[in-house]
């Protein structure tokens, strides 16, 4: 009877904890893309599920699963009785990659502004959120000053009010993060990540589709530019500067360290 399930359910209440944000396998896999991206995990490593669960004082269970996670948004792979591995990178797949940034953001772009309804208060907010931030808080990790550099693409595409176009970009932004982790990311201000994007996003609120899109294209040249200068140097072993060359436990709590930075993005 439905008043028998109530009181069920109500006795049952003891046995129910709060719902946190966020899950072990989701913590997981947040601090191997935190390594990822400052370097301590260059592109290729294998994951050790063992190695990974001591250093986090963790079960292999949760750490399989974020690596799962991993897989899923495409910055791992899993092979048959070798395990998970970071996905690699070469200057063909860098081309590659920002070639067809190139196409989907531009076309985005042009979609935008030809709508004369495209509300761009968007774009706005997101620099005077970043000089906001800049402003009043500590530095932010590397890992979330790259989301926020991506996130201005992303509103660019969304603005285009095109769904497959939004979720082919979904993919093309796991390999760019893939290939920015080459790039030295020690410590960079929010400040510096709209300034880098000045250009763009001036052009973008004055509704001036040939400056935005020459700025977009400047601004992504530059980006492939520095991936794969970055790229060659580890190939050829001169990036005794990066991070990556040696890599760390990680640990819960880590701070990320101080350096320079430079928005690639």
């Amino acid at each position: 009877m439905p008043g028998q399930a109530a009181i069920s359910l109500a006795s049952a209440d003891a046995a129910f904890t709060p719902v946190t944000g966020e899950t072990l396998p989701e913590l997981v896999a947040a601090q191997v893309y935190a390594a990822l991206i400052e370097g301590r995990l260059p592109p290729g490593s294998r994951l050790s599920e063992a190695s990974l669960a001591r250093a986090m004082g963790l079960s292999r269970g949760p750490v399989r699963e974020g690596l799962r996670l991993l897989e899923r948004k495409g910055l791992c792979e899993f092979r048959a009785r070798r395990g998970f591995f970071l996905r690699g990178l070469t200057r063909a797949g860098i081309d590659d990659l920002y070639r067809v940034r190139g196409l989907l953001e531009q076309h985005a772009l042009a979609q935008a502004m030809q709508r004369p309804d495209t509300d761009l208060g968007a774009i706005a907010a997101w620099r005077d959120r970043l000089l906001r931030a800049d402003r009043a808080g500590p530095p932010a990790s590397p890992a979330m000053l790259v989301e926020e550099d991506l996130a201005l693409h992303g509103l660019i595409v969304r603005l285009a009010g095109n769904a497959t176009l939004t979720a082919a970009f979904e993919v093309v932004l796991s390999d760019t993060r893939l290939a920015l982790s080459v790039v030295n990311q020690r410590l960079r201000r929010l400040a510096r990540v709209a300034q880098h994007h000045a250009a763009l996003v001036d052009a973008l609120l004055a509704r001036n589709l040939e400056a935005a899109s020459a700025a977009l294209a400047a601004h992504l040249e530059h980006s492939r530019q520095h991936v794969l200068q970055r790229l060659t140097a580890l190939d050829a072993g001169h990036a005794s500067d990066q991070a990556g060359a040696k890599i760390q436990p990680l640990t819960p709590h880590r701070a990320p360290r101080k350096g320079r930075q430079e928005s690639v993005a």
